[in-house]
């Protein structure tokens, strides 16, 4: 709700020119669209749009794509043609949309579409032209995307293949649909098999209501009679619309904040924050936990109390950093001279060191390339196998297909 203000006010003056740098980090999928129409809106109207973004999605949309890797530019070009190059975008860490990564796959596979895909529904009917293709043994030529696929905002006419035009049928709908929903589902499975979980809950929170103070006493509580309990070792997740009470919830089970209704045990007792076997939470706003000089520091703090050597020290602060996927060469750097998202890493890596049994997390790959973001959920994943409860809230319905065990 925040990010969406700050966005309100910087559209306000009516600027010719407007810079977003991961504007829609922090929202869920409905927020991210209607932010997303109002750039395309603001587009058609003439306003010069550079938009910085880890989600390949929303770069999908753009007139042209610029693609950085580590201070060089790589390619400029439209977002077809940059998101075609398998090896250009391997050489950034960068990902495809789904669409397109789906397309890769099916040409290792050595199925090759007719054009490439940057849509879901453009999938479809680029598979169902490809099968047919190959059911009649004629070479796959070039086709134009189909008309039934809205695209006069989403991707500009200089980017679409040549060729003649093909209806988008229901039947090619259903196909691309049930593709994606047997993936997601194979996910999800392979994820509840892999995480063998015990049934008795190592946190519980019941009825739990909790309301915040605002001028209007009709207004409707921030959690409502909430009842949930997660098991050791299991991975689950928290989804929901922005505002809908994900950090709320995270912050009670912490004991952070005391339930106004209700109540919350952990191991059967209320939460007390920083007690041993008691639940470890990283923030939605991870950067604002920062405030040592050094990395190393920032993740030693939480040690001090401890009895360790120092060398005990130096490990375990070693090995949360490794758990996150950063390099150790971080270690004499300042927090505040990281990016966003490595600075979201180092705040998790912070809690990670204290090795907790449960941990809570708040929008963990908001900002994360998707290099660091997978390596961050197969760790996570990995904590599970070790018993520890992970229980993270989120808008990447992604991350949360392929790894989370549970959904709320």
């Amino acid at each position: 709700q925040k990010q969406r203000a700050a966005l309100a006010a910087a559209l306000a003056p009516g600027p010719q020119l407007i810079v977003l740098d991961e504007a829609t980090a922090m929202l869920d999928p409905a927020g991210r669209q209607q932010v997303l129409d109002v750039l395309l809106w603001l587009r058609r109207q003439g306003t010069t749009l550079l938009l910085v973004t880890h989600l390949a999605a929303e770069a999908a949309l753009a007139d042209r794509v610029c693609l950085l890797s580590r201070g060089r530019v790589l390619a400029f070009a439209p977002p077809r043609e940059v998101f075609a190059d398998a090896a250009l975008l391997a050489e950034a860490g960068v990902e495809a949309p789904l669409a397109g990564r789906l397309s890769h796959d099916l040409a290792r596979a050595g199925l090759r579409l007719p054009f490439f895909p940057l849509q879901e529904a453009e999938l479809a009917q680029a598979f169902c032209q490809a099968r047919a293709q190959q059911a009649a043994a004629v070479p796959p030529a070039a086709a134009e995307l189909p008309s039934a696929v809205s695209l006069s905002d989403a991707a500009p006419d200089n980017t679409a293949p040549e060729g003649a035009a093909l209806p988008l049928t229901a039947t090619a709908q259903r196909a691309g649909e049930n593709m994606l929903e047997t993936a997601v589902g194979k996910a999800r499975a392979d994820a509840a098999a892999e995480n063998g979980t015990d049934d008795a809950p190592v946190l519980t929170l019941r009825q739990v209501v909790y309301r915040y103070p605002m001028p209007d006493s009709c207004c409707q509580p921030a959690l409502d009679s909430v009842s949930v309990s997660f098991r050791r070792g299991e991975f689950a997740a928290i989804a929901g619309r922005t505002g809908c009470g994900k950090s709320t919830l995270l912050q009670i089970a912490a004991g952070l904040l005391p339930p106004q209704r209700g109540q919350v045990l952990c191991a059967g007792v209320p939460p007390v924050p920083g007690a041993p076997g008691m639940p470890a939470i990283v923030f939605q706003s991870a950067e604002q936990q920062l405030f040592a000089a050094s990395v190393e520091e920032e993740i030693a703090f939480a040690l001090r109390r401890l009895r360790l050597t120092a060398a005990e020290r130096r490990a375990r602060v070693r090995r949360a950093l490794a758990a996150v996927g950063a390099p150790a060469s971080w270690l004499p750097l300042s927090p505040f001279s990281l990016s966003g998202g490595e600075q979201r890493l180092v705040a998790i890596a912070a809690v990670l060191v204290m090795e907790p049994a449960i941990l809570l997390l708040d929008e963990p790959t908001a900002g994360l390339d998707c290099r660091f973001r997978q390596q961050l959920l197969a760790r996570l994943a990995a904590l599970t196998a070790n018993g520890v409860t992970v229980v993270m809230a989120s808008h990447d319905m992604e991350a949360l297909a392929e790894y989370a065990s549970r959904l709320l």
